[in-house]
């Protein structure tokens, strides 16, 4: 894998973080969304919604399945 280009939203994101425990990063699918929090937090819990079984799980019992990820 070669370098990775600079993220122009990394300084708007940790700003975000600082006042928010959940932030919702939107957009077109294989830009780097992930690898953007993965590289900036080096930890947390990553959960995607292409999942057909997290996506079903999440929809019978948001709350339950978000009180899991804490």
């Amino acid at each position: 894998m070669g370098e990775l280009l600079p993220r122009h939203l990394e300084t708007e994101l940790e700003q975000a973080l600082i006042s928010a425990k959940v932030v919702n990063i939107v957009g077109p699918r294989q830009v780097g969304k992930t690898t953007l929090v993965r590289d900036l937090l080096k930890t947390g819990n990553f959960i995607t919604l292409d999942d057909e079984n997290v996506l079903a799980a999440l929809e019978a019992d948001p709350k339950g399945q978000l009180d899991a990820l804490i």
